[in-house]
């Protein structure tokens, strides 16, 4: 528990968990609670949470991680047990297990790089070409009537 005469801008600890909550890949809401239960001598709501964070410099997306890193990172989760995972999931990956915080869309285009067809054959939904089909009934609202009985 933080002091009540420490101002929340010169309090570290504070600092340590918002890059805590962050690192571990918490919702803001999710943060909000546990700084609500641990600093709650301060005012918090997501608009003073932001604020906060941004004081600290506590970002969810690192633009400036080397992109040597991503793809190292990348290939790595690749090799292993990451095969058949997805982007969001790779990027969950390199967040929690590697301390790398990017954007989606860089991990996605990096993945398509290293193995295009690795990524054609995890998108099971665009296999599935159905063509336009009609259906009709006996008369409006006959599916309702249909349930009932």
């Amino acid at each position: 528990m933080a002091d009540g005469n420490v101002n929340w801008k010169e309090y570290l600890d504070l600092a340590k968990d918002l890059k805590q909550y962050v690192a571990s890949n918490m919702q803001r809401s999710e943060t909000l609670d546990f700084v609500k239960r641990d600093y709650g001598m301060y005012p918090w709501s997501i608009p003073t949470l932001d604020r906060r964070l941004r004081h600290f410099v506590v970002r969810y997306i690192n633009r400036n991680t080397p992109v040597a890193d991503v793809v190292n990172a990348v290939q790595m989760e690749l090799r292993g047990g990451g095969q058949k995972l997805g982007y969001r999931n790779i990027n969950l990956k390199l967040r929690t297990e590697h301390n790398i915080c990017v954007p989606r869309i860089l991990v996605g285009e990096i993945m398509w790089e290293l193995d295009p067809d690795g990524v054609k054959s995890g998108r099971v939904w665009k296999k599935k070409n159905l063509p336009k089909r009609t259906f009709v009934c006996d008369s409006p609202n006959w599916l309702f009537f249909l349930r009932r009985a």
